[in-house]
């Protein structure tokens, strides 16, 4: 077991969360407080285009719980990929992420969306180009993966779906997340 504490307010933690994955220890335990990420937790091996330096990734045979209070949320100006996600998940099995009761998983819609977006591929006032594709967790190619949410658990702000799911099987996964300000995509 892997415990994760939150860093000093306002500091990045996305480091901290990287160090616990890397035991490679099953269960990964990230405890009440506030987690700025500035790039992808990426659950994965390969390189996906406008992953920014410093994706997380972990193993398969993994679970992720965000114990109630933990709240990891997009730190201003990250996510400039148009289509990154704060946790990836890719080709991996027994993957798992459990949000207890009140943890939130966030991101910045409101950057991402806001305009001018003058002409196509142009940026707004955050820096951001136009894309509906950030996410707060993407599952592609996996087998055995689930995400829980206990009620009052969050999923929020996303530039794009909450959750989607990409060449995955539905009977290989379980998913039960019902308090979510987007949509859930697969």
């Amino acid at each position: 077991m892997a415990d994760v504490y939150p860093p000093t307010f306002g500091s990045d933690g996305t480091a901290l969360i990287q160090a616990g994955i890397d035991t490679g220890d099953p269960y990964v335990y990230v405890h009440a407080g506030l987690y700025l990420l500035t790039s992808s937790v990426t659950f994965s091996d390969v390189a996906f285009e406008n992953d920014t330096p410093g994706a997380l990734e972990a193993a398969s045979n993994q679970t992720i719980i965000f114990l109630s209070g933990a709240h990891l949320k997009a730190a201003v100006g990250s996510f400039k990929g148009k289509y990154q996600a704060m946790i990836r998940v890719n080709e991996k099995t027994n993957s798992h992420i459990k949000l207890e009761r009140g943890s939130q998983i966030s991101m910045r819609k409101e950057h991402y969306r806001a305009t001018p977006f003058d002409q196509p591929g142009s940026t707004n006032i955050h820096g951001y180009t136009q894309a509906e594709w950030r996410h707060c967790v993407r599952f592609i190619g996996c087998t055995n993966y689930s995400i829980v949410g206990e009620n009052e658990a969050h999923l929020d702000n996303p530039g794009g779906d909450c959750l989607i799911l990409e060449g995955v099987n539905l009977a290989d996964g379980a998913l039960r997340i019902t308090n979510t300000s987007g949509h859930v995509s697969g």
